[in-house]
C-alpha cells in the first residue's frame, strides 16, 4: 500500500512538471560513505547497524529533487529517495517531497498541500548533505527512546525485545514529527527585511512510516517563528503537538492515543569565520503503558518528559578556502517514573571536519563519541566519511 501512495503521487505530479513550460529545474545528490563503528553500536542509537560494525564502503544516499514553475503562483516539487533500510542495504525508496505550492503574485505568503519539511526546529530545513556541518543527526532527531508508536510507553525498548507484528520496536524519536510530513503548510514572510517569518503546518505524519497513503488517527500541528534581526543572529520559536500512534494488531485495545507536546527554541549567530548554532527541545507525554509479561496494557496513563540540547561550533579557515573544523555536544535527559527514569542519559560528542573540493564535490569526516548511561562507556562511538556529489 505504502509504494502504491508513493507511485500514485509521483504519477500525479510529474505530468504538472513536465507541462510546465516556463521553468524544469532538476537537481541531484549522492552520498558515498565510509564507516566503522564500536561494539554496542546500533542504527537506532548512533545511525550505524549492528550488523555492518566493521569498514564498510558504498552508496547510503541517492536523491533526485524536481522543482516545475508552472506559472508565477503555481510551483511544484518532487523529491525521490533512494536509501539504507535502516542502515542495511540500499533498497529503501522514498518519496518525501511531493507537493503543490501557491504564491499569489506580490503576496508574502504561501501555501503548499501534499508532502513536505515540517517547520520544526533549525535541524529539518537542512535536508542536503552540503547545508549540513555533520553527518550524524542531533539526538533529538534520531535517537529512538522507550516509547513506541504502536503501544506507547514500555521500559528497556531496545534492550528487551518487543515484537508486534513481526516487527521489533525500538520505539521512537523525540521529534516525532520531525523531517518531512504531508497535509497543509502556510508560510508567511511577515516584513519585506525577512526578519519575520512565519510557518505552520498541518501534518499527518512522517510519510515514510505509514503502510497508509492517510491514517486518520495519526495527526499533528508543527509551528515556527523566525525572528533575524540582523545578518550574523537568527533566532527560532518552535512548538508541535499530535497524537505519535501507528496502527497495529494492538491498536483497538489501547486505553488511548499516545499524545506528545513539543516546544523548542534555535538560534545561529556568527563574526568572521566562527559561527554557533544549537537547540533546547522540551517534550511532553500522555502515553499508555504497555506490559511485556501479559502483552497487554495497564489501566492508568503515564506523564513523562525529556529535554534535549546540543550546540556546535565551526571555524572556516581561512588559508584554505573550503575547508572547516567543527564540535557538536549533545545531551537528552528524561524524567522519572516512580523514582527511576523512563530512559537513560544519553551524551554524544561530534568531531568533524569538511572540505568543498569543487562545485560539485563535498567531503566530510565525523567522528561521534557517544554515551548511554546504561550501556558500557564509549562503546557507541563511531567513524564516518562522506563524499557528497551534487548537482
Amino acid at each position: 500500500m505504502k509504494t502504491l501512495a508513493l507511485w500514485t503521487i509521483l504519477l500525479a505530479f510529474l505530468p504538472m512538471g513536465l507541462a510546465a513550460q516556463f521553468r524544469l529545474d532538476w537537481n541531484a545528490w549522492v552520498d558515498l560513505e565510509l564507516s566503522e563503528a564500536q561494539a554496542n553500536s546500533h542504527y537506532f542509537y548512533n545511525q550505524i547497524h549492528k550488523d555492518h560494525l566493521g569498514w564498510r564502503l558504498g552508496f547510503s544516499d541517492i536523491n533526485l529533487v524536481t522543482t516545475a514553475q508552472l506559472d508565477s503562483s503555481w510551483t511544484v516539487q518532487v523529491r525521490a529517495q533512494l536509501k539504507r533500510n535502516a542502515g542495511q542495504a540500499l533498497n529503501e525508496f522514498l518519496l518525501p517531497a511531493a507537493f503543490i505550492q501557491y504564491q499569489p503574485r506580490q503576496q508574502s505568503w504561501r501555501l503548499a498541500l501534499g508532502r513536505f519539511i515540517t517547520p520544526f526546529g533549525s535541524f529539518t530545513e537542512r535536508q542536503h548533505p552540503k547545508d549540513r556541518t555533520f553527518i550524524n543527526i542531533p539526538l533529538a532527531y534520531s535517537f529512538y527512546q522507550n516509547i513506541a508508536a504502536q503501544i506507547g510507553f514500555a521500559t528497556d525498548l531496545g534492550e528487551t525485545k518487543t515484537e508486534i507484528d513481526e516487527t521489533v520496536l525500538w520505539g521512537t524519536t523525540m521529534v516525532y514529527y520531525g523531517g518531512y510530513t504531508q497535509g497543509l503548510r502556510f508560510d508567511w514572510d511577515i516584513d519585506e527585511d525577512d526578519q519575520w517569518i512565519w510557518s505552520l503546518a498541518i501534518g499527518n505524519s512522517a510519510p515514510n512510516i505509514l503502510d497508509q497513503a492517510f491514517n486518520t488517527e495519526n495527526w499533528g500541528i508543527s509551528t515556527r517563528l523566525q525572528y533575524r534581526p540582523a545578518y550574523f543572529w537568527e533566532q527560532g520559536l518552535s512548538f508541535g503537538s499530535g497524537s505519535f500512534v501507528q496502527n497495529s494488531s494492538l491498536f483497538n485495545r489501547l486505553p488511548s492515543n499516545p499524545q506528545q507536546w513539543l516546544l523548542g527554541t534555535d538560534w545561529r549567530t556568527g563574526i568572521g569565520f566562527w559561527e554557533l548554532t544549537g537547540e533546547l527541545i522540551s517534550a511532553w507525554y500522555r502515553s499508555p503503558i504497555y506490559d511485556r509479561n501479559t502483552s497487554d496494557f495497564e489501566q492508568e496513563e503515564v506523564r513523562l518528559n525529556s529535554l534535549a540540547f546540543s550546540s556546535q561550533i565551526r571555524y572556516e579557515t581561512p588559508f584554505l578556502s573550503g575547508l572547516y573544523l567543527a564540535y557538536r555536544f549533545d545531551i537528552m535527559t528524561f524524567s522519572k517514573v516512580e523514582d527511576q527514569r523512563w530512559d537513560e542519559q544519553v551524551t554524544a560528542h561530534n568531531l568533524g571536519l569538511g572540505y568543498k573540493l569543487n562545485r560539485f564535490l563535498l567531503l566530510r569526516l565525523n567522528y561521534l563519541l557517544m554515551d548511554k548511561s546504561d550501556r558500557p562507556v564509549w562503546e557507541q562511538n563511531t567513524f564516518r566519511s562522506t563524499l557528497t556529489l551534487h548537482f
